[in-house]
């Protein structure tokens, strides 16, 4: 299964300099590929680090964490059809002992399920959904439409929820870790569509949308709370959040990025570092709302 350094940096300062022109529809393609920090799987890789403790602690750590994602794939944007990382959370530097706290992943290698996995001070959890053959999983997930995923991730009960485009999952989990999944570092970072550690890259060429993320515990088993970030009615589903993640009438979260076209933002509480990494020929690609979820676009070939 399946992480870089970068050109561009954009905080909060940076993000309010092009909120008035930015939209909440525009998206991010990264590029298959591993890390720098010890996967040597391909020269060429891209994709984007979100610090959110750069300008302190700015996310604590917590028995939930809750995302909201627009994503859009096809099985061709992996890295040789095996798995693809949609986000993941890393603290330290991965070839000296770092940790891989959460990773949310698909799997398309004889063990087809969407897998969200973390770690405590104390255990690890997983939920997941399987699906019963690639077929299944592609028509679900990875058939180039835009598909809203809402997950929460919770160390206790049965409060590990999996959402796809406003309909709960039937998904499972073990039983309960003790101990808060660890977010708080300075050098805690969340990778977008990139697997950082000593294992071939599992980084893939996703398309990501809007997103936003919480240290707390969002319940997505609530129809009302969920149609604040997917309302069938719409195009793809898509409510847009606006600059701040909020227009929809969601709370604003901690990291709230979205795409406007040039760089990756932030409308959360949060004072984050971004920046684009990349290796080799590789680059991040950001795209302007044209294409993005609420367009009605579906891709039908693969990006590198």
């Amino acid at each position: 299964m399946p992480l870089g350094f970068g050109r561009s940096i954009f905080s909060k300062a940076a993000a309010a300099e092009e909120e008035a022109g930015a939209g909440g529809q525009g998206f991010t393609t990264g590029a298959i590929g591993a890390d720098e920090e010890g996967g040597v799987s391909q020269p060429n890789f891209a994709h984007v680090r979100i610090q959110p403790n750069a300008g302190g602690t700015d996310m604590s750590d917590t028995t939930d964490i809750s995302i909201v994602t627009w994503f859009r794939g096809l099985a061709g944007d992996m890295n040789g059809g095996s798995y693809g990382m949609l986000w993941q959370g890393v603290a330290g530097d991965m070839a000296s002992g770092g940790a891989r706290n959460i990773e949310i992943y698909i799997a398309r290698d004889g063990d087809y399920k969407f897998n969200a996995f973390y770690k405590t001070d104390n255990g690890t959890r997983t939920t997941s959904k399987d699906y019963t053959d690639a077929g299944t999983l592609d028509a679900a997930l990875l058939d180039g439409e835009w598909h809203c995923i809402m997950l929460r991730m919770s160390t206790t009960g049965a409060n590990c929820e999996f959402v796809l485009d406003g309909t709960n999952q039937s998904s499972s989990h073990p039983s309960d870790v003790v101990g808060n999944i660890e977010i708080s570092a300075a050098d805690f970072e969340w990778n977008m569509s990139n697997f950082s550690g000593a294992f071939p890259g599992a980084g893939a060429a996703w398309d990501i949308g809007p997103t936003w993320i919480y240290d707390t515990a969002i319940d997505f088993t609530s129809s009302s709370v969920r149609a604040k970030y997917f309302n069938a009615s719409n195009t793809d589903g898509y409510v847009d959040g606006g600059t701040d993640g909020t227009d929809g009438g969601a709370t604003q979260p901690d990291l709230y990025l979205y795409d406007a076209g040039v760089a990756v933002l932030d409308g959360g509480t949060a004072t984050p570092t971004i920046t684009d990494v990349e290796s080799g020929t590789a680059s991040v690609t950001h795209n302007a709302s044209t294409n993005g979820p609420g367009s009605g676009d579906t891709r039908t070939g693969a990006n590198p």
